[in-house]
């Protein structure tokens, strides 16, 4: 089995100067989990996560502060793991 086998198409991407409330609103939408990031350029500059997000909220008094108007770049890891298409799934 290779990569292209289990990925997903067309990939859903978002830029670095996002928030974290629109990607946390892309992740429900879209019902997914991660999001790569792209520059403005197409380049794959870092991937945000559900955990990623998670690990951001500021929370007090049982209210989310601060976070959700975080950008992307802030959030994000990097570097970004990643394979071509054509990759065995085992690798």
């Amino acid at each position: 089995m290779l990569v292209r086998d289990v990925m997903v198409a067309p990939v859903i991407t978002v830029g670095p100067s996002a928030t974290v409330q629109e990607v946390a609103k892309l992740f429900l939408e879209k019902q997914i989990s991660a999001v790569p990031v792209l520059d403005n350029k197409g380049k794959l500059v870092g991937i945000v996560s559900e955990r990623d997000l998670l690990t951001t909220f500021n929370v007090e008094h049982g209210r989310v502060r601060d976070a959700l108007a975080r950008s992307v770049r802030d959030v994000m890891s990097t570097p970004v793991v990643s394979a071509a298409p054509i990759t065995d799934i085992r690798r």
